[in-house]
């Protein structure tokens, strides 16, 4: 399955459930995730999807991280654009 990052964010952003969104997301695009990692608040937990890494005590904690440098990301790429 080939998803773009744009897709990718809206589909995390919107989601009733963002954890298991970007677990469903990894696994898709040939990544690996563990629900009983993720489920676990305590441990230091790594998401790396579309070149973008985020990092956290918590797979919470590592989504927001992913989330906001995904934002930086887009947002830097449209000024980029308009060049």
């Amino acid at each position: 399955m080939n998803i773009d990052l744009q897709t990718a964010y809206e589909r995390i952003q919107n989601s009733k459930s963002p954890i298991e969104e970007v677990g469903t997301i990894i696994i898709k695009t040939g990544g690996q995730w563990d629900p009983a990692e993720a489920a676990d608040p305590s441990k230091l937990f790594t998401i790396h999807l579309h070149q973008i890494q985020g990092v956290g005590i918590g797979a919470a904690a590592a989504l927001d991280d992913w989330m906001h440098k995904t934002r930086e990301f887009l947002g830097a790429e449209m000024v980029l654009d308009r060049i």
